[in-house]
């Protein structure tokens, strides 16, 4: 290729004879391991560690600059959140979303409480629905509840400990929405464990994971009716056709308008916010590509 490289495009240089991939499973020897000039690259550091590694010589610091977000699926084949608009709206107008990504990612530099599904930038950016948001109303969601003849029934929230970030999220919106008068009964599994009950509707009411970036809003899991959570109203059903059908960009974008209202009216997910991830490498390299380890191009100084 005779393209200079430009991230995943153009040339892919290798410079070294070999790489090494190590598991090293602890986030504080990965870390130190750097620092030390054992390792030259390190993935998926914690949050609460990226302000003082960001100051630190001995490390380059890499946050990527396509963001995940987290998701809170909705039940939508079974149970007390099936067909059940109003109460959805209930839950999500009790929550801070912002308190949550704070917990859950420590730096602001690490995340933004954007409601739109895809982030500024992107030409499928959107402001439909987005005034849903994150409102943190406790006192319109009981009303909101209430409406919905809810009676305290407990939620099923399904979430896994081996993403820290969705436990504390988790954890978040059961306080705020305890403060709201909505019971949820969190219910912490292993990720194969969550991985197989998400797939059975009777187990659960709602389940916690995240999303990465995508380039078509159609390769988003929730728009997948067959997806757990299993969202297929019949609104969001001809608004899936339509997105499939059309292949003028101005059409699409216009469908994708409504379908993201449509998210903040029926509710099948809730999106957490707006979530950078970052690795250290050692200060000695240069070329690295911010939005993931990939090596190629990658040199000494």
């Amino acid at each position: 290729v005779k393209e200079k490289g430009d991230g995943f495009a153009g040339a892919r240089v290798a410079n070294f004879d070999k790489i090494r991939f190590i598991p090293v499973p602890d986030v504080g020897t990965r870390v130190s391991g750097v620092q030390a000039g054992d390792y030259d690259y390190a993935e998926m550091i914690s949050g609460d560690l990226y302000e003082s590694l960001s100051k630190d010589p001995s490390v380059q610091v890499q946050r990527t600059n396509a963001p995940i977000f987290g998701l809170f699926f909705m039940n939508s084949k079974q149970g007390i959140l099936k067909d059940n608009y109003k109460l959805r709206r209930a839950i999500q107008t009790a929550l801070d979303k912002s308190q949550a990504l704070r917990v859950a990612f420590g730096s602001k530099e690490l995340w933004n409480a954007e409601g739109s599904i895809f982030p500024k930038g992107t030409p499928w950016y959107s402001a439909e629905g987005v005034s849903g948001y994150s409102l943190h109303d406790p006192k319109k969601a009981k009303e909101l509840a209430k409406e919905a003849d809810y009676t305290g029934t407990p939620i099923r929230l399904l979430v896994s400990t081996n993403y820290q970030a969705h436990y504390d999220e988790a954890s978040v919106f059961t306080r705020q929405l305890a403060d709201a008068g909505i019971n949820v009964q969190m219910m912490v599994v292993d990720w194969a464990t969550l991985l197989k009950m998400r797939g059975q509707p009777e187990q659960w009411d709602i389940f916690v994971t995240h999303h990465s970036f995508s380039p078509d809003p159609l390769l988003f899991t929730f728009l997948n009716a067959s997806y757990p959570g299993w969202w297929d109203s019949p609104e969001i059903s001809s608004l899936r056709t339509e997105l499939i059908r059309s292949t003028d960009p101005a059409a699409r974008k216009a469908t994708w308008d409504k379908i993201q209202a449509l998210i903040y009216d029926q509710v099948p997910v809730m999106k957490v916010g707006d979530a950078y991830t970052y690795d250290i490498a050692s200060p000695k390299l240069k070329g690295l590509n911010p939005n993931g380890p990939a090596f190629w191009n990658v040199s000494t100084k």
